[in-house]
């Protein structure tokens, strides 16, 4: 969210929060995340009728936060723009949102994927497919405020061809389906493809049958590839060799799998200085073989500044002695100052053998923050 809503006069809240004979615009699987809307009335059309749904919808959604406890909400009840027609209310709290819900014709549908919600009510009332997945994201996303998170972990939907989904293997993204609603007269169905956040992706399939409860299938990407096929470490190995993709998610894998035959190609990424320089390096200082150690101490002269402290971090927190005297070495000759700090916090974990590197550092180099850091960790060791 882009901070507390807004206050708003009534009027502008209900045309801003239309509901019915309202498209909602994004790009395709990018995370749901408008401004939000304080009022006191959300809107789902426009003339009496659209303010009479709205009261209607509020109204709901009030109801269900009296379940929770809830009873005198004031003006914390946020109203944000409908998706797939579905209205969607949250109750703010601080610069966060909780108990978010899907406002259907009758009741409330809430996160968590359970199955006693109105999924018929909700999926006879969604007006697109793809909207209706982008709300799911939505609701699942937790935005309760939190001391241990700078901002939400967004669910994201997910539709194909998708490639700016780093993290994620190629081959369960290849699975991808564009959502779909389907209706008869005794049963409404949808299934979409999400992505939770740090995870891979799963469809939800959703069969809401009339007069029975609904049910709720969620299978992940690596449950529906099955088996046969080239393995995960395999194709990791042939997506780094591809310099025309991203290649997080296998840097992730060579390095969960401490893959030796890797090295050469985490190099390669590292030494190219981009965005992925960090988590090659991490990669390398996972698989901390011999060769993957040299690779890492020669990186310490590589021309950008960002992959030298990546280096150095996970130099740092190795601190294996193979390796020290490389950062020893360096740490006379490196020219950039926050370079040289990152070397004093890779130093200093390796104790006693460090102590005279940083003690000179203290004394002699040229700026104030790194002889200040370097004083107070050789002060440190035993």
């Amino acid at each position: 969210m882009a901070g507390p809503p807004r206050h708003r006069s009534l009027m502008l809240a209900l045309v801003l929060a239309c509901a019915a004979g309202c498209k909602h615009q994004s790009r395709s699987g990018d995370p749901v995340n408008e401004p939000t809307m304080k009022t006191g009335s959300g809107s789902t059309g426009s003339g009496g009728a659209g303010l009479a749904a709205a009261a209607d919808a509020e109204a709901r959604y009030r109801a269900h936060l009296a379940r929770f406890g809830v009873r005198e909400p004031g003006d914390r009840i946020v109203a944000l723009p409908a998706l797939a027609g579905v209205a969607r209310f949250a109750l703010r709290e601080g610069t966060g949102l909780r108990l978010k819900a899907l406002v259907t014709g009758s009741a409330a549908v809430i996160a968590g994927g359970q199955v006693d919600q109105d999924w018929r009510g909700l999926l006879t009332a969604s007006t697109d497919a793809a909207a209706l997945a982008e709300a799911l994201a939505w609701l699942e996303t937790d935005e309760s405020p939190s001391p241990h998170r700078m901002m939400p972990a967004f669910w994201r939907a997910l539709a194909p061809g998708q490639r700016d989904v780093p993290g994620v293997d190629p081959a369960h993204l290849a699975l991808v389906e564009a959502a779909r609603l389907g209706s008869s007269p005794d049963v409404v169905t949808f299934t979409g493809w999400l992505l939770p956040p740090g995870t891979m992706p799963v469809r939800w399939t959703i069969t809401a049958p009339a007069g029975k409860p609904a049910t709720l299938t969620r299978e992940s990407a690596q449950q529906l590839a099955g088996a046969g096929g080239p393995s995960e470490l395999q194709r990791a190995r042939a997506q780094l060799a591809d310099p025309a993709v991203d290649h997080l998610w296998a840097l992730g894998v060579v390095g969960a799998a401490r893959d030796g035959a890797a090295v050469p190609a985490v190099t390669a990424i590292l030494l190219r200085g981009d965005a992925e320089a960090a988590v090659a390096a991490r990669a390398l200082a996972s698989i901390a073989d011999a060769a993957a150690l040299e690779a890492l101490t020669g990186a310490l002269g590589a021309p950008g500044q960002g992959t030298r402290i990546a280096v150095a971090q996970e130099l740092g927190r190795l601190h294996v002695p193979p390796t020290l005297a490389a950062l020893v070495a360096r740490s006379s000759i490196e020219a950039d100052a926050r370079v040289r700090l990152e070397l004093v916090r890779a130093l200093a974990p390796f104790g006693a053998p460090a102590r005279p590197t940083l003690q000179q550092l203290a004394q002699k180099d040229s700026d104030p923050a790194v002889r200040g850091l370097a004083a107070a960790e050789a002060a440190r060791i035993p």
